[in-house]
């Protein structure tokens, strides 16, 4: 058997890390422009726009666990969404997937949709699932195609 013939589930939650690290860094931008002395139009604008920054967020989050169930890693590189529905959506990695022991950001795109941007965590996706994308995202394509 191949080593990476077996497809990867990842089952997607809300994750309280990730919202507690957005809300965190928000919150210090916003501080950090309203500190700025003296207290003019450009410092209040601009914490406005943090905040706003913010709001996105959230709502981009929450609309992802509603819409996403699942993410599906086939052997042959293809990727799917599963959505709430049983809907399976073929989606296209996008560069700029971040990949550490502790956190995969990946930037999918499904076929005639808009661009889905999910962050991963060992607190929201199964542990083994995780483990396992991890290790095949950090080998190069070339590697998992032998």
């Amino acid at each position: 058997m191949e080593p990476f013939a077996s497809p990867i589930h990842i089952p997607i939650f809300a994750s309280r890390t990730v919202r507690r690290t957005v809300l965190g860094g928000h919150l210090l931008a916003a501080s950090a422009f309203l500190s700025a002395l003296p207290l003019d139009l450009y410092s209040i604008g601009a914490s406005l726009c943090v905040l706003l920054s913010l709001a996105i967020q959230v709502r981009s989050d929450g609309d992802l666990v509603r819409r996403v169930h699942t993410i599906l890693l086939r052997s042959d590189d293809n990727w799917s969404i599963v959505t709430h529905h049983g809907e399976i959506l073929k989606a296209s990695l996008l560069g700029g997937a971040f990949v550490s022991r502790w956190m995969v950001i990946l930037w999918l795109k499904p076929h005639g949709q808009k661009k889905v941007r999910i962050v991963l965590t060992r607190e929201n996706t199964d542990e083994d699932a995780f483990r396992r994308l991890f290790v095949r995202l950090s080998l190069p394509m070339s590697q998992t195609m032998k």
